[in-house]
């Protein structure tokens, strides 16, 4: 068995300290958070519903951000039905591309019905590994199947990295 460093090992053991490209060593993870209570439900069903179509907007991604993970909670049961998915409004990539808007690229069905619910985005997420550019990206959370009872608390938290 082999210890082999890494690409950054190197760089962290020399003095004076080689350059490290910004963002591969202590760049601290931060998150972004989202909380929405469905008893403050304002969309087409409201007084407790989230009717389907409802959208959810959250604050923006600062530019420069590589998206790592995004968790859906929601805090109990939506009674027999209530799904939501998480993704970005259309947004620029450090590039300058514009990249379309996917409602359900972070998490895509993060369904509450029977039950409480926690999801991590997956390998089929395909946000995760984006880079933000200028303007930021708008986070936002849609409802695909209605929320009649309970008024669940829903929570998204996206993970990220500055990397520049």
């Amino acid at each position: 068995m082999a210890t082999i460093n890494g690409d950054n090992f190197q760089k962290s053991q020399d003095f004076p300290k080689a350059k490290t490209a910004p963002g591969e060593l202590n760049t601290g993870i931060k998150y972004l958070h989202e909380r929405y209570d469905t008893s403050d439900a304002q969309g087409a069903g409201a007084g407790g519903v989230l009717a389907v179509g409802d959208k959810i907007a959250g604050p923006k991604l600062p530019e420069g951000a590589k998206i790592l993970d995004s968790h859906c909670l929601i805090d109990q049961t939506a009674g027999a039905t209530g799904i939501i998915d998480a993704g970005l409004e259309a947004f620029k990539d450090k590039d300058g591309n514009t990249i379309a808007a996917d409602p359900n690229g972070l998490n895509n069905q993060c369904d509450a019905g029977g039950q409480a619910v926690f999801q991590r985005a997956d390998n089929n997420s395909p946000l995760i590994g984006k880079k933000v550019g200028k303007g930021g990206a708008q986070v936002s959370m849609t409802c695909t199947e209605i929320f009649a009872t309970n008024n669940p608390v829903i929570d998204l938290h996206v993970y990220y990295a500055l990397e520049d």
